[in-house]
């Protein structure tokens, strides 16, 4: 409970993940690509490049599972569809930018607007 209060949004699936230790041993670099999935909006038109598949391995899979659980709990109990499932398409943008390259440079991997 004393995590959900700082957390804006986002806090059914943060929560478990935390529940879930899927977040723990993960380094700065790799809990922002899972926090920058679990909040990013794809749109139409975007392009993404640079990293494939499952960056963070069997974690990433497992992540992906978790908050489809609860994608499907939602649904099951009849409520509004209110969470999104993670979308990784960031994750070679995130990971230089956390490596130290400047925002400018990160149109390289992708179409989406910096910030």
């Amino acid at each position: 409970g004393r995590i959900a209060l700082h957390i804006q949004g986002y806090k059914l699936q943060v929560t478990e993940l935390l529940f879930q230790g899927l977040l723990e041993g993960l380094s700065p670099k790799d809990l922002g690509i899972v926090f920058v999935a679990i909040v990013f909006e794809e749109r139409r038109g975007d392009v993404f490049t640079g990293l494939r598949g499952s960056v963070l391995g069997k974690r990433q899979l497992d992540i992906e599972r978790t908050v489809r659980r609860l994608i499907q709990r939602e649904a099951e109990y009849g409520l509004p569809g209110s969470i999104k499932a993670p979308v990784f398409f960031l994750s070679a943008a995130v990971r230089a930018w956390a490596e130290g390259m400047p925002m400018d440079e990160l149109e390289r991997f992708t179409s989406v607007t910096p910030g």
